[in-house]
């Protein structure tokens, strides 16, 4: 019979899966820890805000990524990586924002090579986000203040204990390019579990010194769709255009 070895907080484990990808287990082992003091360090609230008119599929669906709403709508996936110059309704009824804040001729002065501004579109279209500050959301309000929107405040706590692994933090508004854009790559988005352990480390260029660790996060990042969405939500607050 094949030995088993037990971690705290972790389902025992054939010894030869951990040989396999011993990686995969520690991981699940820290996380709870990287939970525990993402939480000491991030608001108890993050907020989600969206056009009105996705509230009904939202409360019906909840929320997904660009990127999985556009393949449910059949968009190709060239396309759906394509700058979106104005927003669009897509068949099922959800509105995705426009892209002008980040064109690809400003993309292309701040990505790391070889990425492209259709890369850059594809990592931001496969997550969903979320503000940590209110100086940042009533920017982001503002922008969209010729249409109805509404603005979800989430409780940090729920949405980390069920979505943690997909979390990644961004020290900077990621889908904005203009005006002095910070450089940006894969390395951009940095894991919940790796910025609690590391800082903004992994964020840096090899030889650049990393951002201090007082530097708090500008957004969180779900690198997936959450079904149950509006159970994570504290309130709801509808935003009249202006």
């Amino acid at each position: 019979m094949a030995r088993t070895v037990r971690k705290s907080g972790v389902k025992e484990v054939p010894l030869s899966e951990i040989k396999g990808d011993p990686s995969r287990f520690l991981r699940e082992a820290e996380m709870p820890r990287s939970i525990g003091r993402a939480l000491e360090r991030l608001p108890s609230v993050v907020y989600h805000l969206t056009y009105a008119d996705n509230a009904a599929s939202i409360a019906r669906d909840g929320l997904h990524p660009a990127a999985a709403l556009l393949k449910e709508a059949g968009v190709a996936e060239s396309e759906a990586n394509a700058f979106r110059r104005a927003a669009i309704t897509l068949p099922g009824g959800a509105v995705l924002r426009n892209q002008r804040p980040m064109p690809p001729n400003a993309l292309s002065r701040c990505l790391d090579s070889p990425l492209t501004p259709e890369d850059w579109y594809a990592l931001v279209n496969s997550r969903v986000f979320f503000w940590l500050d209110q100086d940042r959301l009533s920017r982001h309000r503002t922008v969209g203040r010729a249409s109805p929107q509404i603005c979800y405040a989430v409780s940090t706590a729920r949405l980390l204990e069920r979505y943690a692994a997909f979390v990644e933090l961004s020290p900077f508004n990621s889908g904005s390019a203009l005006r002095r854009a910070a450089g940006r790559g894969r390395r951009t988005f940095v894991p919940l579990a790796d910025w609690t352990q590391r800082g903004w480390k992994s964020e840096a260029l090899p030889g650049a010194a990393p951002r201090p660790p007082s530097h708090q996060p500008a957004e969180l990042t779900v690198r997936c769709s959450i079904p149950d969405f509006l159970s994570l939500v504290i309130d709801a607050s509808h935003i009249a255009p202006t």
